[in-house]
């Protein structure tokens, strides 16, 4: 913990802790937590924070994941386009199951992709 010299205040850092969490404790530590909830060092966590980590993955999905199993035409840097069925997608890499046979793209080396119908 350090002190500020002009101030005095304290840089200390606040833990999430979810309401669950604070819930399922016994009195004594229900005791503990609110004095350390009044100081500002925990503070109980927003309903939407207490999903699990695979329910948050929705904000941090990749763009392209929308267009999984679908049939997608993708242009390359080099002025290629390939055409096929976006089989996965992953954090630098996609998939596409062509009628060749399957090919794995680096997500750099992607200009454009869409949606084929």
């Amino acid at each position: 913990m350090k002190t500020d010299e002009e101030t005095g205040s304290k840089n200390v850092k606040v833990r999430l802790i979810s309401q669950k969490t604070f819930d399922e404790m016994n009195g004594d530590e229900k005791t503990f937590y609110l004095d350390l909830i009044k100081k500002g060092q925990v503070k109980i966590a927003d309903a939407k924070e207490d999903k699990p980590q695979s329910a948050n993955r929705e904000s941090t999905r990749s763009p392209f994941s929308w267009l999984r199993v679908r049939n997608v035409e993708v242009k390359l840097v080099t002025g290629d386009t390939i055409a096929g069925l976006l089989t996965d997608v992953w954090k630098n890499e996609i998939a596409i199951k062509t009628s060749d046979g399957p090919i794995l793209i680096q997500k750099h080396a992607v200009t454009t992709i869409r949606e084929i119908r």
